[in-house]
């Protein structure tokens, strides 16, 4: 989960050098989606909730959340620059609800499933600072991989107008 919002911290650079929007309005697009993350959530986890199936509570929404983060992301960043301009926002705007919802399922499961990883309320801070351990050091190392590699692959800056980059 963690993975993919590193992914699409860059986002607005993808709106704004593919997508053909202004960086103002690649923020807001980003804003009112988290609004769209504040419906989702408690519809997903009122779902989650209510399943009980052979593969317990947690497992279906895994799964499903990876494919569609997976499908997603891979839609957006592949087919969107080869849209027409005037169709690329709306098809994005469309597709990221749809990531959002991926999202969502992977994220009330990955906080709720927490708790049942085991009854002793002593071991569930480990698996939290094992948690903050691994995003200290993806969100730590990532940016640098980004900017010391990909952007200069790439042509430095002039990478963010490169749909190539997005899916390198």
């Amino acid at each position: 989960t963690n993975l993919y919002m590193m992914i699409f911290m860059y986002i607005s650079y993808f709106l704004a050098g593919i997508v053909g929007t202004t960086v103002v309005f690649a923020g807001s697009i980003t804003t009112v989606m988290r609004m769209w993350d504040g419906v989702t959530d408690p519809i997903i986890g009122f779902v989650v909730d209510k399943t009980n199936s052979k593969f317990c509570k947690n497992r279906p929404f895994i799964l499903i959340g990876n494919l569609i983060l997976l499908v997603s992301s891979f839609i957006i960043f592949k087919l969107t620059p080869v849209l027409p301009l005037a169709a690329r926002l709306p098809f994005y705007i469309i597709m990221y609800m749809i990531y959002i919802i991926g999202y969502t399922c992977q994220c009330v499961v990955t906080k709720s499933a927490q708790t049942c990883l085991t009854n002793d309320p002593g071991q569930r801070p480990i698996f939290a600072m094992f948690d903050t351990i691994y995003n200290a050091l993806m969100f730590a190392v990532i940016p640098v991989i980004i900017t010391r590699v990909l952007l200069p692959g790439y042509g430095g800056n002039a990478a963010f107008t490169d749909p190539a980059f997005f899916m390198g």
